[in-house]
């Protein structure tokens, strides 16, 4: 989940909360590009990368041990910073929660 704000937005007032949801299946089996990772936003489908292969053995190296979230708001210059309806420059912020890791078997 994350919460964004637009002070001068009529149509999403603050806060819009918008339902976030990857979803990453491993391959099967070493041999096999069988893994998918699928992407929604709000319920709607927006991502699917398939015949993926994640991982060439079965062992505990091939196994999910870290996540990073990282986050990035635009840009490699002040052309891409938040702004007002005046053209001013102003704080922006998102807040995420509900992180959930599940394995099949959840």
């Amino acid at each position: 989940h994350g919460a964004t704000s637009d002070e001068h937005s009529s149509d999403h007032p603050w806060p819009h909360h918008h339902h976030v949801e990857m979803t990453v299946r491993l391959n099967s089996e070493p041999s096999l590009a069988d893994g998918v990772i699928d992407v929604s936003v709000d319920g709607q489908p927006l991502i699917r990368h398939e015949n993926l292969r994640f991982r060439s053995s079965m062992t505990s190296a091939g196994l999910v041990r870290n996540i990073l979230f990282s986050t990035f708001h635009g840009g490699s210059s002040p052309n891409w910073a938040p702004r007002t309806a005046d053209g001013d420059f102003k704080n922006d912020c998102a807040y995420f929660d509900d992180f959930a890791i599940r394995t099949p078997s959840d």
